[in-house]
């Protein structure tokens, strides 16, 4: 009787006993207990050197400056991509390379909604400046400073984001760093060789109206030196800086190459720029442009400096194809096919 009684004692405590985990392990595992589990984090530095902590695992990213865009379409096909700084209108390749853009978030600016943003869940925000880093900090998103003014500075861009998302893109990342390192020596290579005086003076307008240069310290120049040419334009420093038609009439550059927004007509019909060689000899270009322009920060400045190789000195570059170079670095590095036509209107800098 005895031996009856504490039997049905100990099991009814042992049934207790497991009751009670169960519940506790039910409201520990409950959506509510979980919500307030932080991802596993780790610690990047960004290009402006800053210390930053970041998820483990980034999913979802927001694009907040412009050249940047076309890396994360590089590495991932903009699969994560939860909000971005372009439009559809003023970047139609990339759109049509990455149509998944067209889901995300447009924003950025000097005043975005910062609950817009919120609503789509970046586990990242890469952005060109830290203007905004305190803002989002607020709210716990971290900001990846990831801004580059040179070609060196942009592969460690590419390897930097590549390493913040991880998986395959980390081995497309390497393989673009290297087809520009490849490309810029094979370039270099012939044009080192060339005479200065056997070189065009070439004058780069981001703007004619008003007129607007890219001078010395730019990317810009280190393509145009790159590819055997001279900065018409050396005297001034810095991107789009105002200028005069007195000051390229003095320049007097051999070609004048114009952002792809710029119509030739403008400076071929100017009557004050008349007799610069430029003109006289009609050598006054458009710049290539496709998911981002060429002469400027996107990874297609490895197509640029090609490009202007063979403008500045054909004979040299009888072997390069560029249509076909087109067609296999979009095949290789932007997810696209392209026709000829595609390559040929991303080379006269038209829309698709």
């Amino acid at each position: 009787m005895y031996n009856k009684t504490l039997i049905k004692f100990i099991f009814s405590v042992f049934a207790l006993l497991f009751l009670t985990i169960n519940i506790i392990g039910c409201r520990e595992s409950s959506p509510a207990a979980s919500k307030d589990i932080s991802p596993p984090m780790r610690t990047v530095t960004d290009m402006s050197g800053q210390s930053v902590q970041i998820p483990i695992h980034v999913q979802k990213y927001a694009a907040g400056w412009y050249a940047h865009n076309e890396i994360l379409v590089m590495l991932d096909h903009a699969d994560g991509m939860a909000a971005t700084h372009m439009r559809q209108h003023d970047f139609p390749w990339l759109y049509k390379i990455a149509p998944k853009m067209t889901d995300a978030l447009s924003t950025f600016g000097d005043n975005f909604n910062l609950e817009k943003l919120l609503s789509r869940k970046p586990d990242v925000v890469f952005d060109s400046t830290d203007k905004n880093r305190a803002k989002l900090a607020s709210v716990n998103i971290p900001l990846v400073n990831c801004y580059f003014d040179n070609y060196d500075d942009m592969k460690r861009a590419v390897t930097l984001t590549a390493d913040i998302l991880g998986g395959p893109a980390v081995e497309r990342a390497n393989d673009y760093n290297s087809y520009l390192t490849e490309k810029m020596s094979e370039i270099k290579n012939i044009t080192e060789k060339i005479a200065d005086r056997d070189k065009p003076k070439v004058l780069h307008l981001q703007s004619t109206a008003p007129l607007k240069a890219d001078g010395r310290h730019t990317i810009i120049d280190t393509w145009i030196s790159v590819a055997g040419g001279i900065n018409a334009a050396a005297e001034i420093e810095g991107n789009m800086q105002s200028v005069s038609n007195e000051q390229i009439i003095k320049w007097d550059p051999d070609i004048i190459i114009l952002d792809a927004s710029c119509n030739p007509d403008d400076i071929l019909n100017r009557a004050a720029l008349k007799n610069i060689k430029a003109v006289k000899n009609n050598s006054v270009y458009i710049n290539p442009r496709g998911g981002f322009a060429w002469d400027r920060y996107g990874i297609e400045g490895a197509l640029q400096i090609q490009w202007a190789a063979k403008l500045f000195h054909p004979g040299r570059y009888q072997n390069l194809d560029l249509q076909r170079e087109v067609k296999v670095f979009y095949e290789k590095f932007l997810w696209t096919k392209l026709t000829n036509d595609d390559a040929d209107k991303i080379m006269h800098g038209k829309n698709p």
